[in-house]
């Protein structure tokens, strides 16, 4: 009988250490992929832009408001504003400088337009496509005072309805 119990005794342990081990590698594994997931697809690499001047002033870039005009009126676009161009940090939720050195150096700035999720309570998607560099929701530029009007084309669709199209005019600062 006391090797039963002796066995029974060793036996729980080595369980005891397998499930705890077991346990180290599910939570290790989930860091991990959480790392990799993030720093794999170099996230913290590319030039981001704030959705909303909330947004903006929350990160520390925002820089100022600007003037625009819809074609037609009836565009749902709620603000065009400069912020400083950043680049996320260790998470999303981070701000971090653009690379000094990098291509994005030539344009420290950019303008950017911020737009509803929604229109008349429909979810919409908004494709907005600059006609200086072609970038989507915001345009690199080099300093703050606008020498020139950025045209945004604009594109409206939703589950229900696709293609109500426009244009947003930026207006020069200077």
């Amino acid at each position: 009988m006391k090797k039963t119990a002796g066995t029974s005794s060793s036996m729980l342990k080595a369980i005891a250490i397998v499930v705890l081990i077991g346990t180290v590698l599910i939570i290790g594994m989930g860091y991990l992929n959480s790392y990799i997931g993030y720093y794999g697809y170099n996230k913290h690499l590319y030039r981001r832009f704030s959705h909303t001047i909330e947004e903006s002033k929350l990160r520390g870039v925002f820089v100022k408001e600007i003037t625009f005009i819809t074609e037609p009126d009836s565009l749902a676009i709620q603000h065009v504003f400069i912020e400083r161009g950043y680049r996320w940090g260790s998470s999303y939720k981070k701000t971090r400088d653009l690379d000094p050195n990098g291509r994005a150096a030539a344009y420290p700035y950019q303008v950017v337009v911020s737009n509803p999720d929604s229109l008349n309570g429909e979810p919409i998607r908004i494709v907005l496509t600059s006609s200086v560099h072609g970038k989507q929701y915001f345009e690199p530029i080099a300093d703050i005072e606008l020498p020139d009007t950025i045209k945004f084309n604009v594109n409206f669709s939703s589950i229900d309805h696709h293609g109500s199209y426009g244009k947003i005019l930026v207006l020069p600062t200077k």
